[in-house]
């Protein structure tokens, strides 16, 4: 729905109105009351500005051919539901608000993400999570180098 300007400050007008005059009953200063409508207006303003350069996604359907803004860009407009973890202990993975890193983690094995979590959420060096885990410390560290290796090629040299 469309902002109609001039229906929208009509009620603005008389909303301060009365605020106005409840304001100046109560004691306060002409300069003060203005202060407030004037933070009132530029809301106003940010408002009026936000509705005419957006427009709600909702009222499209996937297939909706009548918008071609939709069609050409639905699939950056849409990211895949991520699987929750029941169990929370790889909840951190429910945050990551990035698709591309999302679905590289989806990909990796039950272990690999294991690995990932003990070394940068629960903060264990590679030689605590080799004993941990009952292996040497170069396999656990040819692990990690294998997955940063992995993102770089996704993210490129950002990673650094």
């Amino acid at each position: 729905m469309k902002f109609n300007y001039g229906h929208e400050k009509k009620k603005f007008n008389a909303h301060w109105k009365k605020l106005a005059a409840e304001y100046a009953a109560a004691g306060m200063s002409q300069e003060a009351i203005d202060t407030m409508k004037k933070f009132d207006w530029d809301s106003f303003k940010r408002d009026r500005i936000y509705s005419q350069h957006n427009q709600s996604l909702n009222s499209f359907d996937n297939d909706d051919a009548s918008c071609p803004i939709i069609q050409r860009y639905l699939e950056n407009f849409t990211c895949p539901a991520r699987d929750t973890d029941p169990n929370r202990r790889y909840g951190w993975m429910d945050e990551i608000d990035s698709c591309q890193l999302s679905s590289f983690l989806k990909k990796l094995n039950q272990s690999d993400i294991e690995l990932i979590t003990l070394y940068a959420f629960d903060g264990y060096t590679v030689t605590e999570i080799a004993q941990l885990l009952s292996v040497t410390q170069p396999t656990i560290s040819k692990k990690i180098t294998r997955i940063q290796k992995n993102l770089k090629k996704i993210f490129g040299e950002a990673m650094d």
